[in-house]
């Protein structure tokens, strides 16, 4: 999983959109104040969803959801 750590949303969700493209498609975050609905299009695959994942409506600060997110889930094979 990627740290979140010294990136940007954008950053953070472009290496993302990688490693997450065998679960499912996942678009670009163009605009860095919608993380939050780029957040519910990875909460939703399946894979993912599985794991129980912190709900991206919950937090206001997106690196404090990325890391969560990591925390709570381990994607097989990645």
């Amino acid at each position: 999983m990627i740290d979140p750590r010294n990136m940007t949303v954008t950053d953070w969700t472009d290496s993302m959109v990688y490693s997450l493209e065998k679960y499912g498609t996942l678009g670009r975050l163009d605009d860095p104040e919608k993380w939050q609905t780029w957040a519910l299009g990875v909460v939703s695959f399946f894979t993912v969803g599985a794991q129980n994942p912190p709900n991206p409506m919950e937090y206001n600060d997106w690196q404090e959801w990325a890391f969560a997110f990591t925390r709570a889930v381990t994607l097989p094979g990645g």
